[in-house]
């Protein structure tokens, strides 16, 4: 597999301020509800004609789904927290079975909040910054689409 171009193939070149606004509008769709719709829209109608708009898509579903997956690891572990308690046999569990999971909770919803603000924020200026972890996995879902733009 071949190395793929940067995300803006001459180095100093400014995204168009409509590729910087969607790509932008791609990280902030999870606070009007369109958590996945409004980026897979975005990087199916775009990723032809932007590489920076449909990274950015990418990256906006990718850390959606890792949220999602998150969380439901950590609504399992609720589960077997909450069955311990209700058998009787671990009573000290009783405020862990509430406290970690909703400290758990609070501090993923602001991670990720904090996450999309500045990966919007970074979008919106032009830049093409890579989220750890999730960029990887959006670089690589974007090199192997053979219909998306090289440039």
């Amino acid at each position: 597999m071949t190395a793929q171009p940067p995300l803006r193939a001459v180095p100093g070149a400014v995204e168009p301020q409509e590729n910087r606004l969607l790509a932008a509008v791609a990280h902030l769709a999870c606070f009007a509800g369109f958590w996945f719709v409004g980026p897979i829209a975005l990087y199916v109608l775009k990723r032809k004609e932007s590489r920076f708009v449909a990274f950015h898509a990418l990256q906006a579903v990718l850390v959606q789904a890792l949220f999602g997956l998150v969380m439901t690891v950590g609504f399992v572990g609720f589960l077997v927290l909450f069955a311990l308690v209700g058998s009787g046999k671990h009573d000290g569990l009783a405020a862990a079975t509430f406290a970690l999971p909703l400290g758990g909770l609070a501090l993923g919803v602001l991670g990720l909040v904090a996450v999309h603000l500045l990966a919007a924020f970074r979008a919106w200026r032009g830049e093409g910054w890579s989220i750890p972890l999730v960029g990887r996995i959006a670089m690589a879902i974007l090199g192997a689409d053979e219909g998306a733009a090289k440039t």
